[in-house]
């Protein structure tokens, strides 16, 4: 895991360099170039999830003989284990960042290469991978349990219960990281998580301010694990539980 996140933070590192060095695409090359350009993907990066459906994803690349076009590929992962491999996005385009518009419960990984002016095409970069959580509304409630909307909460709504024991659920989950989406205030309560059954972490939603679309990772397990994922208020009443969604991380 560490070596992962040195290698993305040296990817980072790389394409604000060559960001910063200014190439015209298409632009005259040198004689005898057979030299592959350099390409860097600068986001999705080392954050794992996002609150927002609307991912900018980043690129940059370097070439002698300048660079004639990137081509972009992405892979999209379900929260229950659907995977379309790697497809195109972006072809030959002559831009360096795009925003793709993703959809909740899916983990979206981006690789890109450039070709130089004189033929040569680079290998693609290390994926950088980021996930949209699944919303309140995708979740499976037991009783004392209600739902409300609000404009700062994850997908403008939010479930919340302050009833001890109450349970919410969701079965036939695929990953390999979790992460509940939460608010935190200074009379929220606490919740206990189990994984097919057995207790995996208790989680305290206290905090000093209200805060909304709080990430707070749950499993880092490193490798795709599938179960059913229970999470139960375990504070009493009338501490407050707000459920604003759940991250299903793969790459």
């Amino acid at each position: 895991m560490l070596a992962v996140i040195r290698k993305r933070f040296v990817l980072s590192l790389t394409v604000a360099a060559l960001a910063a060095t200014v190439f015209v695409p298409g632009s005259a090359g040198a004689n005898g170039d057979t030299t592959a350009p350099s390409v860097a993907l600068g986001s999705p990066g080392l954050t794992q999830y996002t609150t927002s459906r609307w991912i900018p994803v980043r690129w940059a690349g370097l070439d002698e003989s300048g660079i004639a076009g990137f081509d972009v590929e992405v892979r999209v992962m379900r929260w229950n284990g659907d995977d379309t491999g790697w497809r195109p996005w972006l072809t030959g385009t002559t831009a360096t960042a795009r925003a793709y518009t993703g959809l909740f419960g899916r983990s979206y990984c981006f690789r890109v290469r450039a070709h130089d002016t004189v033929g040569n095409t680079s290998i693609f970069t290390v994926p950088g991978c980021v996930a949209v959580p699944l919303h309140s509304g995708h979740m499976i409630y037991g009783g004392g349990w209600l739902k409300s909307a609000s404009s700062e909460s994850f997908a403008g709504q939010f479930a919340w219960s302050t009833r001890n024991g109450a349970a919410v659920f969701r079965t036939s989950v695929r990953g390999e990281r979790l992460a509940l989406i939460v608010s935190r205030c200074p009379t929220c309560g606490s919740v206990r998580v189990y994984w097919n059954g057995v207790p995996m972490k208790n989680v305290s939603l206290t905090a000093t301010t209200v805060q909304r679309s709080v990430v707070i990772p749950i499993a880092d397990w490193g490798w795709l694990r599938s179960g059913d994922l229970v999470i139960q208020v375990r504070s009493a009443s009338p501490r407050l539980v707000a459920l604003e969604g759940l991250g299903v991380f793969r790459d």
